[in-house]
Parts: C-alpha cells; structure tokens; sequence
C-alpha cells in the first residue's frame, strides 16, 4: 500500500501503518494484538512505540473504561486511513470486544501464515454494507457472519465464512442461522469455532434436522481449544471428512484433498 506519513511530513515505520491498519479493520488494538502482529524489537521500545501513537494523537484510549487495555483511532488516525483508501470502523460494544479480538488474531495469524489471502470482520462488512455476505434482509436487524476470509486451494479462490460460537444459543436460533446459511451462494464453507462439545452438539442436531444436503458440505465444525492453539492447523470436520486450513491452501495436495477441496468449490 502507499507510504503513509506523520504530520510533520515523516514516512511511518511499517509497523505502526500495520497497527493502524488493524484498528481501521476491526476497531480497536489491544496490548496482545500489537505485541503479536506489530512490535518490533525488545520490549521497552515496544512500549515505547505504542506510547508514542498516543502522544502523536493517532491512537486514544477506549472511551469505555472497562475496556482499559484497548486503544481506538483519533478522528485524525480515522481521516488518515480514508485518505489513503483504508476501512477506519468504529469499535463493537465492549460486550463484545473480546469475541472481535480473537475473531481478529485467528484471521491475523492466518494471514501471517499466507493461508488466508484477504478477509473482513463483522464490523467492516457491515461499515462498507456488503450485501452479498448479509445473512438477513432485514433492514433494522442486519446480520453477518462474525468475519468473512478468502483462501487460495488448487489454484482457485474459496470464500469461508467464520462463527465463534462462545457462548451456546438456543437449538431454534442455531436451526435459524443454518436456513440463512443454506440460502447464502457468496461463500463456500462456514467454520464454527465452537467452545465446548455440547454447542457442536446441537449444531449437529439441527443440521440432521433441517436436512439439506447443501448444509451438509458447508458447514464446517471445529473446537475452540484446538482453534486457539493454532487456526492453521486445527482439525475441521465437514461431511464426514476432517482437514485443515493449512492443507487446503497446499499447492500439491494428496488425491483426498483434492476430492475435499473440488466439494468444498461445489
């Protein structure tokens, strides 16, 4: 992307575009989240650096104070993104903003690893309206997956779609979010993340309820705790079939892979 500069005319290191660059996506960076994916360096200069986005007023912290740890964009941080053709979005409601933080070093992580080519969380889909990755009609309630990613397999480009399922929902709301899934054609495959057994659990049970084979070979399931460890690498099961992210994105792949992926672009 092009060079962004200081006020005083100075080009930015890379890694504070980066910083800004992943407030503008998701709408906020916490200390783990630039630790991770933006220090440089040892630990004191990181401080450092950090502190000196604050002092050149291009990061603020959280308005709300139980979110202590996190950072959002100044109104001249948000007007340098859209200068230079970047998503600045506003930060989700704290309620939610540990959900946003994992969904974002899951997808950070994948990126890093040049698994996953290009993606955009809840916040931005709904900042730029894309109706083709809006689960619902409804105006007043619009509803997203919690991110939307692309990855490269065989040569071709698959859309997933992503859920973290934290906390379990109703067996009748989990029956809803699959019909709006089975009528989705913009996407491939949805991932549930999901906390424990017992929401794999009934997802599965609402999918034999439902009975629509189209749901069979998209959605997707995997758990947390193998997710958290290491999104490249934790065992997805589709249809029967288990895989991972990182052997998708192989360029050669094994004859099961490939059988896995041609269903997958089905």
């Amino acid at each position: 992307g092009r060079e962004m500069k200081y006020a005083n005319g100075k080009d930015m290191p890379k890694n504070v575009i980066r910083a800004l660059m992943i407030v503008g996506k998701v709408g906020f960076l916490s200390r783990s989240l630039w630790n991770e994916f933006c220090a440089t360096g040892n630990d004191r200069w990181n401080q450092k650096q950090l502190k000196l986005l604050v002092s050149r007023g291009l990061l603020t912290a959280h308005p709300n104070p139980t979110a202590h740890r996190y950072w959002v964009l100044t109104p001249l941080a948000r007007l340098l993104l859209e200068n230079n053709n970047r998503v600045s979005v506003r930060s989700a409601p704290v309620a939610q903003i540990h959900h946003d933080e994992c969904i974002a070093r899951w997808l950070l992580w994948l990126g890093r690893e040049k698994i996953v080519t290009g993606w955009r969380g809840e916040m931005e889909l709904k900042s730029v309206q894309a109706k083709e990755f809006q689960l619902s009609r409804d105006a007043r309630n619009q509803k997203y997956p919690d991110a939307v990613f692309k990855i490269c397999a065989l040569g071709t480009e698959r859309i997933f779609a992503l859920e973290y399922e934290r906390t379990g929902k109703s067996a009748l709301r989990y029956k809803d979010i699959l019909w709006l899934y089975s009528r989705m054609d913009s996407m491939n495959v949805v991932v549930f993340v999901c906390e424990n057994i017992a929401i794999e659990t009934v997802l599965l049970g609402r999918l034999k309820y439902l009975r629509q084979p189209l749901l069979w070979n998209r959605v997707a399931l995997t758990q947390a705790k193998d997710w958290q460890k290491n999104p490249s690498d934790a065992p997805i099961r589709l249809d029967g079939n288990t895989f991972t992210l990182r052997q998708l994105s192989q360029p050669h792949s094994s004859p099961k892979e490939n059988d896995l992926a041609v269903m997958i672009a089905a």
